[in-house]
């Protein structure tokens, strides 16, 4: 056997082998990967099912109060309604509060007894964000079938800049390969930055931004205004958080969300944040880790070549 064919042979062997260790590893990252995207869905739909109970909860027990302070509306009302005054009839919905399946079906149900019998049932009645858990669900849905379908890295933090700022007003991506910080995207600052090219922040200067990558977990504000990052500050305190999205054990940007001039957040929207940047951790570690496999993948054949063997032989 020739040395070419000597060394060939030994190309192929090693190629082999390699092709068999990623493939391997392809297999156990992939299985890994799997299960951790399956258990944020159920931890995501787990938390979204929790937040419908309470609300539901909360606007029965508010009706409850209600029909027991004014017996005589009751007395005209329909049987279910009626049943819902009782004491029975408030154990029985909340005993159905606790199982989703059963709650959708009683409510389907309600809701086509009243269009039967022209009730007219006035559940309280606050401000568009307070009762609008159903739309604050899809919102998120929809944002996680986004992130799922990204196929880049800048694709992923843009998805996650324009998903966030459906949910408060002001929001923006910090990449942490500073100092200093320097923008990815941002929306809702027109009135203090460009939003229309990246600035850059001096760690000094960045707040609670600096704390998320500091300690590489959820900062909020605490009402001091050093707390906001210099860009951001108004003439007034403001609710606001900076989300860390991490890779490797490291933070590579940081979503930083706050409520602007309306000062607080609507409820439940700082938990959708955090879900969509962790969903948005999740998305960046998959095509990372795609990307590494096709690099690791191509790199056995391009050895294996014959034009390589050629090349190595001649030397």
């Amino acid at each position: 056997m020739t040395l070419d064919d000597q060394l060939r042979h030994t190309l192929d062997a090693l190629s082999e082998r390699l092709r068999g260790d990623v493939t391997s590893y392809l297999e156990r990252a992939t299985k890994d990967l799997m299960l951790a995207l399956e258990a944020e869905r159920a931890r995501v739909l787990e938390q979204i099912t929790r937040d419908i109970r309470a609300e539901t909860e909360r606007e029965v027990s508010v009706h409850l109060r209600t029909l027991e302070n004014d017996e005589p509306i009751v007395t005209t009302k329909s049987a279910p309604v009626r049943a819902m005054a009782s004491g029975r009839g408030g154990a029985a919905i909340h005993a159905r509060v606790a199982s989703p399946s059963g709650l959708a079906a009683d409510l389907e149900g309600a809701h086509e007894a009243g269009h039967r019998e022209n009730i007219d049932v006035d559940f309280p009645r606050g401000k568009p964000e307070d009762i609008t858990t159903d739309a604050d669900s899809g919102r998120l849905l929809e944002g996680i079938r986004a992130l799922d379908h990204s196929g880049s890295l800048s694709e992923i933090l843009d998805i996650l800049v324009l998903r966030s700022a459906k949910e408060t007003p002001r929001v923006g991506i910090f990449l942490a390969s500073g100092p200093p910080l320097r923008s990815w995207r941002c929306k809702g600052f027109e009135l203090t930055v460009d939003e229309s090219k990246p600035f850059e922040l001096a760690a000094e200067e960045a707040g609670i931004i600096r704390d998320a990558i500091r300690t590489g977990a959820a900062a909020v504000s605490d009402g001091k205004p050093t707390s906001i990052p210099s860009f951001a500050r108004l003439a007034f305190s403001c609710e606001a958080l900076a989300l860390p999205l991490t890779m490797g054990g490291q933070v590579v940007a940081v979503l930083y969300a706050d409520a602007g001039v309306a000062g607080t957040m609507p409820p439940g929207r700082r938990a959708t944040l955090e879900i969509l940047a962790r969903h948005a951790t999740r998305s960046l570690q998959v095509v990372t880790a795609f990307r590494a496999a096709r690099l690791l993948t191509s790199t056995p054949d391009l050895l294996a070549s014959p034009a390589g063997v050629g090349a190595d032989s001649s030397r």
